[in-house]
């Protein structure tokens, strides 16, 4: 694992992570019994030749769960939440707008306390249990915004536009319970959104 500084090179790199982590790979990997249904054969998975998404999240944690092997809470809502945007579209500024859009006050990774604690990315493959919750255009292409835990209602599902007789949104329905602030998962790499050009 090492860590990227150079925006000519992470796209390249990543890639190349990405490529090596799957070779590694029969196919799939199970890596995690399920939390909900032990013993009943839905163990948590990832199949090669992903796409990679990101999780963001400050310095210290970010290095803390690569050694680890681990995915850190971003959201109380919806757990580990991420994101396809790639660490060079954006500065971490503008980035951090649109996490706090996306992600609430809680968990162990707060985006409403600064730019700080997106300056540093951990690059996943999603497993089976990530859902698509929402989408953003940026740039005129689209990212995907992905959930691990928590609670929430997949995007195209029923429910995302409806509203009810006292016209609030409909409430999310709790699709996996809560593991808690760390998860143990398969991190592909580990870099700084502080790129040179």
């Amino acid at each position: 694992m090492s860590l990227i500084l150079s925006a000519g090179e992470v796209e390249i790199r990543l890639e190349q992570a990405r490529r090596d982590f799957g070779s590694l790979l029969p196919g799939i990997l199970y890596f995690q019994p399920s939390a909900i249904s032990p013993g009943e054969f839905d163990d948590e998975y990832i199949l090669s030749g992903q796409e990679m998404v990101y999780v963001y999240l400050r310095e210290q944690i970010a290095r803390q769960c690569a050694l680890g092997r681990l995915l850190p809470s971003n959201s109380s809502n919806f757990g580990t939440v991420a994101t396809t945007i790639p660490p060079w579209l954006m500065d971490s500024r503008r980035l951090n707008q649109v996490l706090r859009q996306r992600c609430d006050r809680g968990g162990l990774v707060n985006y409403y306390q600064g730019r700080h604690t997106n300056q540093f990315f951990l690059a996943i493959m999603l497993s089976n249990c990530f859902v698509r919750f929402a989408t953003d255009v940026i740039n005129n292409e689209s990212y995907g915004f992905y959930a691990r835990g928590g609670n929430y209602i997949e995007e195209g599902g029923a429910g995302d536009d409806e509203v009810d007789d006292e016209g609030e949104a409909g409430e999310a329905e709790p699709r996996e319970c809560q593991i808690g602030n760390l998860i143990n998962y398969p991190i592909i790499a580990l870099g700084s959104c502080d790129l040179s050009a």
